[in-house]
């Protein structure tokens, strides 16, 4: 065996058995040795046997430690997941009180929307108008006052309203209506029917 050996950093020699070098003061120890480049400890030109203090060994990170650590992390994510899943499935804010929420609905229990059946009595007015691209009517959003809405029977409902639009002359005037609609949920289509009233 021999007795001497080079330091891996300051490349001097060294005893065999020495775990820091008495040249550059750098530990020996394997894992600095593989960790750490002779280039980032040391200054290069008239000062190469003096040691960086800017630079400060790094321990290095165990992969055993790292992977167990990742699946740790890994771990958690997957409980606090399911849990937000568990408890969007089981939220009570989706449960219905009356228990509407379990009975198999027919296309007679779904009615439709106000804003659906104002759309339908809007788009039948248009296609009876002088000049349908001048048309202003209320909003079906801040305006609702404006349209009166009433069930006839199921599936069948009659809309009055008012639109301003231009005449044949070109003037602007309110036209008053009433439209009767069929209409059954909100995924189908209706159908209107309307009439003007001066």
């Amino acid at each position: 065996m021999p007795e001497t050996k080079k330091c891996p950093f300051c490349a001097e020699e060294i005893l065999f058995e020495a775990i820091k070098c008495k040249h550059c003061g750098c530990n020996l120890d394997k894992h600095y040795k593989e960790s750490l480049g002779a280039k980032k400890l040391f200054s290069f030109g008239a000062n190469a046997n003096k040691i960086d203090s800017s630079v400060q060994p790094t321990v290095p990170i165990d992969p055993g430690k790292l992977k167990k650590t990742f699946n740790s992390v890994l771990l958690v994510v997957s409980v606090i997941f399911l849990m937000g899943c568990l408890i969007a499935i089981i939220n009570p804010q989706h449960i219905d009180s009356t228990d509407t929420a379990t009975k198999t609905l027919k296309n007679d229990d779904i009615e439709p929307d106000n804003i659906k059946l104002m759309g339908c009595a809007i788009d039948g007015v248009k296609k009876i108008l002088k000049s349908p691209s001048s048309a202003k009517f209320p909003s079906r959003m801040f305006d609702v006052a404006d349209f009166k809405i009433k069930k006839i029977k199921i599936g069948e409902y009659s809309v009055s309203s008012y639109v301003d639009a231009q005449n044949s002359f070109g003037a602007m005037i309110r036209t008053y209506y009433t439209c009767s609609i069929i209409a059954f949920d909100n995924t189908s289509d209706c159908y209107a029917s309307c009439e003007l009233s001066e």
